[in-house]
């Protein structure tokens, strides 16, 4: 059993980390958000996106990542490096850097995250003192999740994700073959699902392997979630006992 994650203060989704951010970047997003009329960021990333997806002439299925990076006049180029992506802004293009090792899946995410920061940049270029936070997330974490937005907004647009989610029951078949439409990751579409349907929690239970033996099983909670509990098929031993103490000091309850 998963329970809901309470709010507290500041914009509903992320009132917490935009209280970490430092000053620059909080009177950034507050002008992100007014110049889309929105009341919080989130929002106003949301608002931004479905503009540029209208501006593409995007209409149903998944949506073109050529016309999308010719729109925000973006380029990627495949590398060797530690980081899934990086953002660099050339002298009249920006260039969207991906670690060639990562699966095509994974590499489309971050492509549609560093978009998120090119949004960022380009409505907030009146705000220098911020902009190297802006392009670089691990410095934000409050920007780390506006542009994860981003990717979800861009690449698995909200409406379309809705009919397809809600027409027929969700079995993990179907769920596979809505991820290959939009060229994304289950886990990407999971997220989504969350967000599609208000109340839905998901876990991914997941064995990983080792040199050929089999590890504790891993759990990744998916959606607003605080603690966690346990199949009641599933015994305590199958897991790390990390996640246990996680799932305790969260509220959670197992069974």
């Amino acid at each position: 059993r998963l329970s809901p994650e309470p709010t507290t203060g500041g914009w509903a989704n992320g009132g917490r980390l935009a209280a970490q951010a430092s000053p620059r970047v909080q009177a950034a997003l507050r002008t992100f958000a007014i110049a889309f009329d929105e009341s919080d960021p989130e929002a106003a990333m949301r608002q931004a996106c479905a503009r540029l997806l209208e501006r593409i002439g995007y209409q149903t299925g998944q949506p073109s990542m050529d016309d999308l990076l010719m729109a925000v006049e973006a380029r990627v180029t495949q590398s060797k490096m530690d980081e899934s992506g990086r953002l660099l802004a050339e002298i009249d293009y920006y260039d969207i850097k991906v670690r060639a090792s990562e699966p095509g899946t994974r590499q489309r995410f971050t492509i549609g995250h560093e978009v998120g920061h090119i949004i960022l940049l380009e409505t907030l270029v009146s705000h220098g003192d911020a902009l190297p936070e802006l392009v670089h997330s691990r410095t934000s974490r409050i920007v780390e999740r506006l542009c994860d937005v981003a990717a979800s907004e861009l690449l698995i647009p909200m409406e379309d994700f809705k009919c397809r989610a809600t027409a027929v029951p969700l079995t993990y078949e179907r769920l596979m073959a809505i991820a290959r439409s939009y060229g994304m990751s289950l886990d990407a579409i999971l997220v989504r699902l969350t967000e599609v349907l208000p109340g839905t929690r998901v876990a991914l239970l997941r064995r990983r392997q080792a040199y050929g033996k089999a590890r504790p099983l891993d759990v990744r909670p998916l959606g607003r979630l605080s603690g966690m509990g346990l199949p009641e098929l599933i015994g305590e031993r199958a897991f790390d006992p990390r996640i246990i103490s996680r799932a305790v000091a969260g509220n959670g309850r197992t069974v």
